[in-house]
């Protein structure tokens, strides 16, 4: 996690989430400067489409954030997060 991503960070995360070949079909993300060219390079060479939410539409934003912070919680019912200089640890129940 950091408090200021930019482009090549959020392109290093993204080959980080997709290792060895393993991705998604399609990623949705909004227009902002944090998923810039560097990005959008790593999500073609891995193959993922990537959609866009349509401008000052913001219900379309809505139900993205709606869907991201149901997975953020049942995610983190799983895992403890430690912070930046740690690794993750998932918790079997």
């Amino acid at each position: 996690m950091t408090d200021h991503p930019t482009d090549g960070w959020v392109a290093q995360q993204l080959r980080e989430a997709t290792p060895f070949g393993k991705t998604p079909r399609f990623l949705i993300r909004d227009r902002d400067s944090q998923s810039g060219q560097n990005f959008t390079r790593v999500a073609a060479g891995s193959k993922i489409e990537i959609l866009k939410t349509p401008d000052r539409a913001p219900k379309a934003k809505a139900i993205c954030e709606r869907f991201l912070g149901s997975v953020r919680r049942e995610c983190l019912d799983h895992m403890l997060v430690w912070g930046e200089s740690h690794l993750y640890r998932v918790i079997k129940e």
